[in-house]
């Protein structure tokens, strides 16, 4: 907000948009929106008001990610997800685990923008679960939500970056932020 006109940044009119770690991080910063222990910046006199969330198969419950079948290791305290919270051991946390976990901070009194959610059903990395467990818990809790399932598609393939899909990205932007 203090920068918004150094970097041309209009901030009444603004979403997130993320991709695989990226996705996770624009997730959880717009649902954790107003909690000031995820924020470095007063949320009383500096909000950020997101309008949209656009997540490219981002992970959220790291929990469940060794549950079903992936490429990687994502428990172990050097695994990506263990690294994230500081080289522990996923299962060792839970707690730790369960405060990065997006899905924690979706309430159905709490208002949340539109989200856009993408994921390829052959992800070999973040399993495609993890964007249906996103789905599913902000639709229960009532905040709209639209899914697309890339059929085929991996883990930031080149479908996520088609004109097509793009589109689709843009026009709900269009739509939801203006």
């Amino acid at each position: 907000m203090m920068h918004a006109e150094q970097y041309h940044v209009d901030p009444k009119r603004y979403g997130a948009w993320g991709d695989s770690s990226g996705g996770h991080t624009v997730t959880l910063a717009t649902v954790t929106e107003g909690n000031q222990f995820f924020s470095d910046e007063d949320v009383e006199t500096m909000p950020l008001n997101f309008k949209a969330c656009v997540d490219f198969y981002g992970p959220t419950d790291i929990s469940r990610m060794n549950k079903v079948p992936s490429t990687q290791d994502h428990v172990t305290a050097h695994s990506l997800e263990g690294e994230f919270l500081g080289t522990k051991d996923i299962y060792q946390n839970p707690e730790l685990v369960q405060k990065a976990n997006p899905i924690n901070y979706i309430k159905p009194d709490k208002e949340l923008p539109p989200f856009l959610i993408m994921h390829g059903n052959k992800d070999r990395f973040v399993p495609f679960e993890q964007s249906c467990l996103l789905y599913q818990a902000l639709k229960k809790n009532g905040h709209r939500a639209d899914f697309y399932c890339l059929a085929g598609s991996d883990h930031g393939s080149d479908g996520f970056f088609a004109p097509k899909t793009l589109d689709t990205v843009f026009e709900f932007l269009r739509v939801i932020v203006g």
